[in-house]
């Protein structure tokens, strides 16, 4: 089963590599996201894992294009999978500054009631502790 997600993920990604290369004003950041998402699927499957901060950059480099883009359900989806990739790393501070933001995309900007009360049970059910982190525009 994993070795057809990851087929599955491959095509996807050089689709997004096409259309980035043609320039579709959507691609770029998909093609971020689904970059993060790969460097955070090797950090749990290989020897060759990569940094918790490499992983930040990758994640903060995706959710920046997607906002500016404009594209919320996928902004509040990377900053959700960026949650779950740092609490499954045990980071749990870096975790809940995710998720925060993805609750608050899934709830006041999406309009996505169901997701965001999904998670935020989820989230609450794992005893990530508030975030403490705040983020520039918040201040």
């Amino acid at each position: 089963k994993k070795r057809k997600h990851l087929q599955k993920s491959r095509k996807y990604k050089k689709a997004l590599e096409r259309l980035t290369a043609v320039g579709s004003p959507n691609a770029p950041p998909c093609l971020a996201f689904v970059k993060a998402q790969e460097m955070a699927s090797r950090s749990s499957t290989t020897k060759r894992s990569s940094s918790s901060a490499d992983l930040t950059v990758a994640y903060d480099r995706a959710i920046q294009m997607l906002a500016a883009s404009k594209l919320l359900q996928f902004e509040g989806l990377a900053n959700e999978r960026a949650g779950f990739t740092f609490s499954r790393l045990g980071r749990a501070t870096e975790s809940r500054k995710y998720f925060d933001r993805a609750l608050d995309i899934y709830k006041n900007e999406w309009g996505a009631a169901a997701k965001h009360n999904w998670l935020q049970r989820w989230v609450e059910a794992s005893n990530i502790p508030a975030s403490t982190i705040t983020r520039a525009e918040d201040q």
